[in-house]
């Protein structure tokens, strides 16, 4: 959203177009609506700092607890094998 006090750089409103790569500060006002206090045309994006996105989905913090040690999990045990003793039959 554009007011009277959004300040144009390297263009005007009337160079807006859709694919235009454009820099905007401003504040958001409700999701998908930023007050666009100025505008900047014609940028390189390799000239911003913008944070790193992660790869892998980050756990929400209810699900990770770092301070919890996984188990270790290995072959399961497995008694010897014990023959049973022939009984004599008693008939």
């Amino acid at each position: 959203v554009e007011n009277h006090h959004t300040l144009y750089e390297n263009g005007d409103a009337a160079d807006m177009r859709a694919g235009s790569m454009v820099a905007i500060e401003g504040r958001v006002q409700a999701p998908g609506v930023v007050n666009a206090e100025r505008v900047i045309f014609s940028v390189n994006p390799m000239d911003f700092d913008f944070p790193i996105i992660p790869r892998m989905p980050v756990l929400p913090p209810v699900l990770h607890h770092p301070e919890i040690e996984r188990p270790e999990f290995g072959p399961p045990e497995i008694e010897p094998l014990v023959e049973r003793p022939e009984l004599p039959d008693n008939d």
